[in-house]
């Protein structure tokens, strides 16, 4: 059984490369033997509820997740602080697990613990008031209730100024972003056990394995973001590869 990750992928449109190359990788992933897609969140830069807007907008992609499903992957969607309320249409339509928090999954014998990566840096507090606001019944009515239009024209007013301001954070602070990613992992160990964690949002790459209090070793991966260099994990017969889907080549992580 083989297992992909993917996050941070920030699709705006199917003209651009990442969508293209998205494309690619699902056309022919479902040629392949069976497996599990997991979305670990912000696969567009902006996507709320079932709206026909994104629907439309993304069509061909949609197809491709279908067809993906129909030859008999599993599809589970985490949402991101950029993709959200899709139960309506990635549950209820599409018939993909969706997931907004930490989830558990056994995959082989080893325990995996998905999540976003939002709840890493907790320290953002203004970001983790804002999380919370966002999934109250009321925003998931509004979500519902505005047109996608709206919702897609205050996602790219929103996604280029975050995106300004977090560039310059990353750039300042990358040793504590990574101390961030890592010591959220040892914290998270020690409340459940796990394996592997695989976490996405701080947009660093980073693959980290350190012991636990009770002296197994533990695995701490971060996706990155496509915005930097796109790239896909894969997980087959205990080993880890990252998927370049640029030239489709494969290699092995060298893990700190």
């Amino acid at each position: 059984m083989v297992s992909y990750f993917l996050s941070d992928i920030h699709l705006k449109s199917l003209d651009e490369k990442s969508s293209r190359l998205l494309l690619l990788f699902l056309e022919e992933t479902w040629a392949q033997e069976p497996g599990d897609i997991y979305l670990l969140g912000d696969i567009f830069d902006i996507w709320v509820s079932n709206h026909s807007f994104f629907k439309k907008k993304y069509k061909p992609l949609i197809d491709q997740f279908r067809t993906v499903k129909d030859k008999g992957f599993r599809v589970v969607y985490f949402e991101g602080n950029h993709d959200l309320h899709l139960k309506r249409f990635w549950k209820d339509e599409l018939g993909f697990e969706v997931y907004f928090d930490v989830e558990y999954f056994s995959i082989d014998a080893l325990v995996f613990r998905l999540e976003h990566g939002d709840l890493i840096n907790l320290e953002d507090q203004a970001y983790q008031r804002l999380r919370r606001v966002l999934r109250t019944d009321w925003m998931l009515m509004l979500g519902y209730w505005l047109p996608g239009r709206f919702w897609n024209w205050f996602g790219e007013k929103w996604s280029h100024t975050s995106r300004r301001m977090s560039d310059v954070y990353q750039e300042d602070r990358k040793n504590a972003i990574l101390n961030m990613i890592r010591n959220h992992a040892q914290k998270a160990v020690d409340e459940k056990y796990f394996d592997v964690i695989v976490t996405g949002h701080m947009h660093i790459k980073d693959d980290f394995t350190f012991q636990s209090k009770n002296g197994k070793s533990v695995r701490s991966i971060n996706l990155g973001s496509w915005l930097d260099v796109p790239k896909i994990l894969k997980y087959k017969d205990g080993t880890f590869t990252w998927i370049d889907p640029v030239s489709a080549t494969e290699t092995r992580p060298q893990n700190s």
